[in-house]
């Protein structure tokens, strides 16, 4: 930017630019915002709150408002991430925790971090800090943006960024992505009427979305755990000789996933622990395969299996595990006993297996 504007037309150049951002994330069918106010970020906090499509929730807390967008977007009935938004400096990683526990349940965020411009980095200055690549392997990409920039306002720059950001918080592995959107002062126009807000507004509606919403819609895969799958397992598999383990599924994953599950059971008169996360304990807790407190009985039968040299007589013959790897330290132990075939069903294509005996499929 050319850093001769006028003061005030750098700050409505700020707002316009944050605007924009924010709705694009909106047009693609983004509707929550979570906010830890303060000066560095008020564009893009202001934007929010001003959005029609928008809802904004404020904690002030940056670690406390990370867990609160991650709750958000785990209740997403479609899916879409949280936007999370925090100001310069030391405040974004505060959001490490709930990004580490993004990255490992799928969950889409759009971390929106603002910073100071290039001119007050590496100098001293309140508030400023390296902020690239702050969360490393955990978030599913870094987008550093321009400066704020009246050419680059104009021009399709913004919504390729939010393009790219939304696809790829969606996209095969759902997971955070990070933004970090620099912004010179003045932040705001000294003076900034309705009248101007609905003027821009209506401008920047002019300009469509098609184009990017239908490659967004045509790369993000399904991930949910297909009835193909199922019917494979059904047709391999022998009635009466195995287990099925369910842990924590994503939403995504959950599609059909609570009717094809009890069907499968049926079908193969396996037992089914389920895991105390798993979202099956709250919807099909009344069938009969399926088993909730298990500990006991497992601690039981791994010491009669220590004690009987026919181990076969305790010992399920497959192991089928969908979702993520249990919680009960006295399941890892049994499951590490047994001498089977496992199959882990898994949508992302990670290996969620600590005691390292899955097949994967997909």
């Amino acid at each position: 930017m050319d850093q001769t504007q006028k003061p005030n037309s750098i700050g409505s150049i700020n707002y316009q630019w944050a605007f924009s951002l924010i709705n694009y994330f909106a047009l693609q069918g983004v509707t929550q915002a979570v906010i830890s106010p303060s000066s560095r970020s008020t564009p893009l906090a202001l934007a929010c709150e001003q959005h029609p499509d928008i809802h904004t929730w404020v904690q002030i807390d940056e670690r406390s408002a990370g867990f609160f967008a991650l709750g958000l977007a785990q209740q997403q009935q479609h899916h879409q991430p949280t936007m999370l938004i925090c100001t310069s400096g030391s405040a974004l990683a505060n959001w490490f925790p709930a990004v580490v526990e993004a990255n490992h349940s799928y969950t889409p965020l759009l971390l929106l971090s603002a910073d100071r411009p290039a001119e007050l980095q590496d100098c001293g200055a309140n508030q400023t800090m390296d902020q690239s690549f702050l969360f490393g392997a955990h978030a599913r990409d870094f987008i550093a943006l321009e400066h704020v920039d009246e050419a680059l306002l104009k021009s399709n720059y913004l919504k390729r960024i939010a393009t790219q950001a939304y696809s790829k918080s969606l996209h095969q592995k759902p997971g955070p992505v990070h933004l970090n959107i620099p912004f010179r002062e003045p932040l705001l126009p000294r003076r900034f009427t309705a009248n101007d807000l609905n003027h821009f507004i209506r401008r920047l509606s002019q300009q469509t979305m098609d184009n990017a919403t239908n490659i967004i819609q045509s790369s993000i895969l399904t991930t949910s755990i297909s009835q193909k799958s199922l019917e494979l397992l059904k047709k391999t598999l022998k009635t009466g000789s195995g287990l099925i383990i369910c842990g924590r599924l994503t939403r995504q994953e959950l599609c059909d996933f609570s009717t094809l599950l009890p069907l499968l059971a049926d079908k193969l008169n396996y037992p089914v622990l389920v895991d105390p996360l798993s979202n099956q304990r709250f919807t099909a807790s009344r069938h009969s395969h399926f088993i909730y407190n298990y500990d006991h009985f497992l601690k039981q039968a791994l010491k009669q299996s220590a004690v009987h040299t026919d181990k076969n007589k305790f010992t399920p013959k497959w192991i089928i595990r969908f979702g993520q790897f249990p919680v009960s330290k006295t399941l890892l132990q049994y499951l590490d006993s047994l001498e089977c075939h496992t199959i882990l069903v898994s949508s992302y294509g990670d290996r969620l297996d600590p005691i390292h005996k899955p097949i994967k499929i997909s």
